[in-house]
Protein backbone atom coordinates (compact mmCIF):
# COMPACT_ATOMS: atom_id res chain seq x y z
CA UNK A 1 0.00 0.00 0.00
CA UNK A 2 2.97 2.29 0.91
CA UNK A 3 4.57 1.49 -2.89
CA UNK A 4 1.01 2.42 -4.23
CA UNK A 5 1.18 6.39 -2.96
CA UNK A 6 4.60 6.62 -3.86
CA UNK A 7 4.15 6.17 -7.29
CA UNK A 8 1.33 7.99 -7.07
CA UNK A 9 2.90 10.88 -5.54
CA UNK A 10 5.95 11.20 -8.20
CA UNK A 11 3.20 10.95 -10.43
CA UNK A 12 1.25 13.51 -9.27
CA UNK A 13 4.57 15.50 -9.29
CA UNK A 14 5.51 15.32 -12.69
CA UNK A 15 1.63 15.70 -13.94
CA UNK A 16 2.03 18.79 -12.05
CA UNK A 17 4.71 20.99 -13.88
CA UNK A 18 3.72 19.30 -17.26
CA UNK A 19 0.14 21.20 -16.54
CA UNK A 20 1.80 24.32 -14.98
CA UNK A 21 4.43 24.74 -18.35
CA UNK A 22 1.26 24.30 -20.95
CA UNK A 23 -0.82 26.63 -18.98
CA UNK A 24 1.76 29.49 -19.04
CA UNK A 25 1.98 28.86 -22.85
CA UNK A 26 -1.09 28.62 -23.59
CA UNK A 27 -2.85 31.90 -20.74
CA UNK A 28 0.36 32.61 -18.64
CA UNK A 29 -2.10 31.92 -15.92
CA UNK A 30 -2.03 28.54 -13.88
CA UNK A 31 -5.54 27.05 -14.22
CA UNK A 32 -7.66 25.54 -11.30
CA UNK A 33 -7.17 21.54 -12.74
CA UNK A 34 -3.41 22.40 -12.16
CA UNK A 35 -3.84 23.55 -8.58
CA UNK A 36 -6.07 19.94 -7.99
CA UNK A 37 -2.97 18.25 -9.24
CA UNK A 38 -0.54 19.89 -7.01
CA UNK A 39 -3.36 19.32 -3.92
CA UNK A 40 -3.30 15.55 -5.22
CA UNK A 41 0.66 15.38 -4.75
CA UNK A 42 -0.11 17.22 -1.14
CA UNK A 43 -2.20 14.41 -0.41
CA UNK A 44 -0.08 11.49 -1.77
CA UNK A 45 2.72 12.91 0.22
CA UNK A 46 0.93 12.88 3.34
CA UNK A 47 -0.58 9.48 2.66
CA UNK A 48 3.14 8.03 1.88
CA UNK A 49 4.93 9.15 5.27
CA UNK A 50 1.84 7.83 7.23
CA UNK A 51 2.00 4.17 5.22
CA UNK A 52 6.16 4.21 5.89
CA UNK A 53 7.08 1.37 7.90
CA UNK A 54 8.93 2.90 11.11
CA UNK A 55 12.49 2.48 10.93
CA UNK A 56 13.01 1.37 14.77
CA UNK A 57 9.83 -1.39 14.23
CA UNK A 58 11.55 -4.74 14.52
CA UNK A 59 10.89 -7.58 12.24
CA UNK A 60 9.13 -10.60 13.44
CA UNK A 61 12.55 -12.58 12.93
CA UNK A 62 14.28 -9.77 15.18
CA UNK A 63 12.09 -9.80 17.93
CA UNK A 64 12.08 -13.83 18.35
CA UNK A 65 16.14 -13.36 17.80
CA UNK A 66 15.99 -11.01 20.61
CA UNK A 67 13.66 -12.98 22.76
CA UNK A 68 16.09 -16.22 22.21
CA UNK A 69 19.36 -13.78 23.40
CA UNK A 70 17.26 -12.75 25.93
CA UNK A 71 15.79 -15.99 27.55
CA UNK A 72 19.24 -16.82 27.25
CA UNK A 73 21.10 -14.03 28.96
CA UNK A 74 18.40 -14.97 31.93
CA UNK A 75 19.26 -19.07 31.97
CA UNK A 76 22.95 -17.90 32.24
CA UNK A 77 22.39 -15.73 35.34
CA UNK A 78 20.25 -17.88 36.77
CA UNK A 79 23.05 -20.73 36.48
CA UNK A 80 25.61 -18.39 37.70
CA UNK A 81 23.29 -17.38 40.70
CA UNK A 82 22.43 -20.97 41.38
CA UNK A 83 26.47 -22.03 41.30
CA UNK A 84 26.96 -19.26 43.80
CA UNK A 85 24.53 -20.75 46.38
CA UNK A 86 26.07 -23.96 46.17
CA UNK A 87 29.55 -22.69 46.73
CA UNK A 88 28.27 -21.03 50.27
CA UNK A 89 26.21 -24.17 51.21
CA UNK A 90 27.86 -25.66 54.30
CA UNK A 91 27.82 -29.25 56.27
CA UNK A 92 26.76 -28.09 60.11
CA UNK A 93 25.54 -31.85 61.20
CA UNK A 94 28.58 -32.61 62.99
CA UNK A 95 28.84 -29.19 65.72
CA UNK A 96 27.37 -29.39 68.76
CA UNK A 97 26.44 -26.52 71.38
CA UNK A 98 28.83 -27.33 73.55
CA UNK A 99 32.33 -26.37 71.37
CA UNK A 100 33.91 -23.37 71.17
CA UNK A 101 34.92 -21.56 67.88
CA UNK A 102 37.91 -23.89 67.29
CA UNK A 103 35.78 -26.54 67.40
CA UNK A 104 33.50 -25.73 65.04
CA UNK A 105 35.87 -24.49 62.13
CA UNK A 106 36.98 -28.40 62.62
CA UNK A 107 33.46 -29.61 62.84
CA UNK A 108 32.39 -27.88 59.70
CA UNK A 109 35.70 -28.24 57.51
CA UNK A 110 35.68 -25.06 56.34
CA UNK A 111 36.96 -21.83 57.30
CA UNK A 112 34.46 -19.44 58.09
CA UNK A 113 33.83 -16.34 55.27
CA UNK A 114 34.58 -14.12 58.30
CA UNK A 115 34.94 -13.96 61.93
CA UNK A 116 35.17 -11.30 64.68
CA UNK A 117 36.21 -11.67 68.26
CA UNK A 118 32.72 -13.49 69.34
CA UNK A 119 31.05 -14.74 66.20
CA UNK A 120 31.86 -16.76 62.87
CA UNK A 121 30.31 -16.86 59.92
CA UNK A 122 29.63 -19.09 57.59
CA UNK A 123 27.56 -17.36 54.46
CA UNK A 124 24.38 -16.75 55.73
CA UNK A 125 24.88 -18.54 58.83
CA UNK A 126 26.93 -17.35 62.56
CA UNK A 127 27.94 -18.68 65.46
CA UNK A 128 27.63 -16.18 68.40
CA UNK A 129 29.88 -17.20 71.81
CA UNK A 130 30.85 -15.81 75.15
CA UNK A 131 34.69 -16.78 75.37
CA UNK A 132 34.58 -20.44 74.95
CA UNK A 133 30.93 -20.97 75.09
CA UNK A 134 27.96 -20.43 72.78
CA UNK A 135 25.37 -19.01 73.41
CA UNK A 136 23.58 -18.17 70.01
CA UNK A 137 22.83 -19.34 66.26
CA UNK A 138 20.92 -18.54 63.33
CA UNK A 139 21.18 -23.08 62.40
CA UNK A 140 17.75 -23.65 64.01
CA UNK A 141 19.05 -27.76 65.18
CA UNK A 142 21.99 -26.27 66.77
CA UNK A 143 20.02 -23.17 68.41
CA UNK A 144 16.88 -25.73 69.99
CA UNK A 145 20.55 -27.55 71.53
CA UNK A 146 21.36 -24.78 72.98
CA UNK A 147 17.50 -23.60 74.24
CA UNK A 148 17.69 -27.14 75.58
CA UNK A 149 20.42 -27.09 78.01
CA UNK A 150 19.51 -23.43 79.40
CA UNK A 151 15.80 -24.60 80.13
CA UNK A 152 17.23 -27.57 81.99
CA UNK A 153 19.68 -25.74 83.58
CA UNK A 154 17.28 -23.03 84.90
CA UNK A 155 14.86 -25.92 86.15
CA UNK A 156 17.92 -27.67 87.66
CA UNK A 157 18.73 -24.27 89.39
CA UNK A 158 15.34 -23.98 90.48
CA UNK A 159 15.00 -27.48 92.16
CA UNK A 160 17.93 -26.82 93.55
CA UNK A 161 17.24 -23.57 94.99
CA UNK A 162 13.99 -25.16 95.84
CA UNK A 163 15.51 -27.79 97.98
CA UNK A 164 17.65 -25.67 99.53
CA UNK A 165 15.22 -23.10 100.86
CA UNK A 166 13.49 -26.75 102.46
CA UNK A 167 16.79 -27.43 103.89
CA UNK A 168 17.03 -24.53 105.34
CA UNK A 169 13.65 -23.79 106.87
CA UNK A 170 13.77 -27.11 107.92
CA UNK A 171 16.97 -26.22 110.01
CA UNK A 172 15.73 -23.48 111.25
CA UNK A 173 13.08 -25.12 112.60
CA UNK A 174 14.85 -27.72 114.57
CA UNK A 175 17.02 -25.35 115.88
CA UNK A 176 14.18 -23.52 116.96
CA UNK A 177 12.99 -26.50 118.63
CA UNK A 178 16.31 -26.88 120.17
CA UNK A 179 16.02 -23.09 122.08
CA UNK A 180 13.06 -23.67 123.47
CA UNK A 181 14.30 -26.78 124.60
CA UNK A 182 17.49 -25.60 126.25
CA UNK A 183 15.42 -22.98 127.59
CA UNK A 184 13.14 -25.13 129.67
CA UNK A 185 15.89 -27.28 130.24
CA UNK A 186 17.58 -24.32 132.20
CA UNK A 187 14.00 -23.23 133.82
CA UNK A 188 12.61 -27.01 134.73
CA UNK A 189 15.08 -29.54 134.06
CA UNK A 190 13.01 -30.86 131.11
CA UNK A 191 12.76 -30.79 127.62
CA UNK A 192 9.37 -28.67 126.63
CA UNK A 193 9.15 -30.32 122.81
CA UNK A 194 9.45 -33.48 122.36
CA UNK A 195 8.64 -34.15 119.04
CA UNK A 196 7.15 -32.46 115.97
CA UNK A 197 5.21 -34.59 113.17
CA UNK A 198 4.04 -33.34 109.61
CA UNK A 199 1.24 -35.91 109.02
CA UNK A 200 0.19 -33.42 105.45
CA UNK A 201 -0.07 -29.53 103.90
CA UNK A 202 0.98 -26.97 106.62
CA UNK A 203 -0.28 -29.13 109.63
CA UNK A 204 1.91 -29.94 111.97
CA UNK A 205 1.24 -31.91 115.73
CA UNK A 206 3.68 -30.86 118.56
CA UNK A 207 4.03 -33.21 121.11
CA UNK A 208 4.83 -31.05 124.68
CA UNK A 209 6.00 -32.78 128.22
CA UNK A 210 3.32 -32.72 131.09
CA UNK A 211 4.84 -30.09 133.19
CA UNK A 212 3.73 -27.53 131.01
CA UNK A 213 -0.20 -28.63 132.79
CA UNK A 214 1.15 -27.28 135.81
CA UNK A 215 -0.25 -24.30 136.63
CA UNK A 216 -4.31 -22.58 135.60
CA UNK A 217 -5.47 -21.82 132.09
CA UNK A 218 -4.14 -18.49 131.78
CA UNK A 219 -0.21 -19.99 132.57
CA UNK A 220 -1.07 -22.73 130.11
CA UNK A 221 -1.82 -20.27 127.23
CA UNK A 222 0.92 -18.21 127.66
CA UNK A 223 3.45 -20.50 127.96
CA UNK A 224 1.72 -22.15 124.59
CA UNK A 225 1.54 -18.67 122.91
CA UNK A 226 4.97 -17.92 123.56
CA UNK A 227 6.43 -21.36 122.19
CA UNK A 228 3.56 -20.74 118.89
CA UNK A 229 4.41 -17.39 118.19
CA UNK A 230 8.20 -18.51 117.99
CA UNK A 231 7.72 -21.24 115.52
CA UNK A 232 5.63 -19.34 113.48
CA UNK A 233 8.36 -16.74 113.15
CA UNK A 234 10.07 -19.28 111.28
CA UNK A 235 7.72 -19.93 108.69
CA UNK A 236 7.34 -16.29 108.69
CA UNK A 237 11.00 -16.15 107.84
CA UNK A 238 11.00 -18.62 105.18
CA UNK A 239 7.83 -16.74 103.48
CA UNK A 240 5.95 -20.24 104.14
CA UNK A 241 2.32 -20.67 104.42
CA UNK A 242 0.84 -20.23 108.22
CA UNK A 243 1.26 -23.45 109.47
CA UNK A 244 -2.36 -25.13 111.08
CA UNK A 245 -0.23 -26.43 114.69
CA UNK A 246 -2.27 -28.58 117.32
CA UNK A 247 -0.60 -29.23 121.18
CA UNK A 248 -0.46 -32.48 122.17
CA UNK A 249 0.40 -34.00 125.95
CA UNK A 250 0.31 -37.62 126.36
CA UNK A 251 -1.68 -38.00 123.00
CA UNK A 252 -4.49 -35.57 123.99
CA UNK A 253 -4.96 -32.44 122.57
CA UNK A 254 -4.88 -29.22 124.55
CA UNK A 255 -4.48 -26.24 122.12
CA UNK A 256 -4.46 -25.16 118.49
CA UNK A 257 -3.14 -21.77 117.58
CA UNK A 258 -5.37 -19.43 115.11
CA UNK A 259 -4.27 -20.48 111.79
CA UNK A 260 -6.32 -17.97 110.16
CA UNK A 261 -7.50 -15.10 112.54
CA UNK A 262 -3.78 -14.87 114.13
CA UNK A 263 -1.45 -17.44 113.66
CA UNK A 264 0.81 -16.55 116.43
CA UNK A 265 -1.68 -17.45 119.30
CA UNK A 266 -3.54 -20.20 120.40
CA UNK A 267 -6.88 -21.25 122.12
CA UNK A 268 -6.73 -23.72 124.55
CA UNK A 269 -9.56 -27.47 124.13
CA UNK A 270 -12.54 -27.05 126.63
Amino acid sequence: MSSLFTLIFIGSIVWFFISRRKDKKATGKISKNTWYILILTAVSFILVGVMAPKSDTMSDAEQKKSSVKTSSSKKEASSKQSSSKKKIKYNFSKVEYTMNANQVIDAVGQQPTNKSDNTLYFGNDEFDFNGDKMIGTTVKSIQNQIDKSYKEAESSSKKASSEKEKNDFQNDLNEKIVQLNQATQESANVDVIKGVEHPYDNTYHILLDGFVLNGNDRQLKNVLDSINSQIVDVFDSHKQTSPIIYYYVNSTKIAKNRSILNPSEVTLEK
